[in-house]
């Protein structure tokens, strides 16, 4: 079994891979599957019941069947070779069954287990990855934020009785990044100290929390929009095409120094103050530019 991904939020959603082969059977199956999952708590969900359908492996005629690719992604990490093999196999012979889990906005988070068996012929098989057969949902928050002459400081709560994987990104004023691994303990409160801009990611990079509340929504250029930048009477323009108009629009001054600082983390509530906010609006009504909340999931 397979599940992905394995990190991830309430409100979101999860697929489960099962892998069922028969290897030596000669003959069509039909194995009974059931597969619960549990909570942290110990509360039991059912997730799937019912008979699927299995052909066997076919050794003399063997049909062309790829390999799923998430699958294969996940069986890679394997340290040792014969384990590799083994699973590639499996892979290749088995009948692959996908079921999607949706996760509840108030699941409770922590470590989730999923349990699945395989009736054929009165025998119940477990699964072969029954030790890894689970998955995390994670919630932090930022708990407070306080700043004085020297230091911004932000305290992180871990909502999880399991530890947190996590990077630390912090940016300075020269726009360096720099990142640091790291766990965030289980149901505590961490303080993380920092002078400019940080950003706590977590859940396998999915998820962002900014540190300085102020910068937790950042304004980006419209991807679908391309641009031109040209100079124009000794004067440095900007010609911006959005997908839905005919005409491109022509950007210069305080608009398209707007523009220009629109990239990755530069554009936040801070730098608005900068600017006339008639010229933000108009930019954003025409679709140039487009807010991002960090702490909301992107995708």
């Amino acid at each position: 079994m397979s599940i992905f991904p394995k990190r991830t939020i309430p409100g979101s959603g999860i697929t489960i891979h099962c892998n069922i082969f028969s290897k030596h059977e000669k003959r069509i199956i039909f194995p009974f599957v059931t597969s619960i999952i549990k909570s942290p708590t110990g509360k039991s969900q059912q997730l799937f019941k019912g008979h699927v359908w299995s052909l066997p492996f076919d050794k003399e005629h063997p049909h062309d069947k790829s390999i799923p690719l998430l699958l294969l992604a996940n069986t890679l990490n394997a340290k040792r070779r014969e384990h590799l093999t083994k699973s590639l196999k499996n892979i290749q012979q088995g009948k692959h069954y996908y079921f999607h889990y949706s996760i509840p906005q108030e699941a409770e988070p922590g470590k989730y287990t999923v349990e699945t068996e395989v009736w054929l012929d009165g025998i119940c098989s477990k699964s072969a990855t029954a030790s890894e057969d689970c998955f995390y949902i994670e919630k932090v928050s930022l708990k407070s934020f306080e700043q004085n002459a020297e230091h911004k400081v932000s305290i992180l709560h871990n909502h999880s009785p399991e530890p947190v994987p996590a990077t630390l990104i912090k940016i300075d004023t020269s726009n360096s990044i720099d990142y640091n691994t790291l766990k965030l303990p289980p149901l505590v409160d961490t303080p993380v100290m920092f002078d400019h801009k940080a950003f706590f990611v977590y859940s396998e990079e999915r998820e962002c929390i900014a540190l300085d509340p102020s910068m937790k929504n950042i304004w980006i250029k419209n991807q679908q929009c391309s641009y031109l930048s040209q100079k124009e009477n000794s004067e440095e323009v900007t010609y911006v095409l959005h997908p839905a108009r005919e005409d491109a629009l022509l950007l210069t001054g305080e608009s398209k120094g707007i523009w220009d600082k629109a990239n990755e983390l530069n554009l936040d509530e801070h730098s608005l103050t900068q600017y006339d906010k008639a010229d933000i609006n108009e930019m954003i009504e025409a679709g140039l530019l487009i807010k991002i909340n960090l702490e909301k999931s992107i995708g």
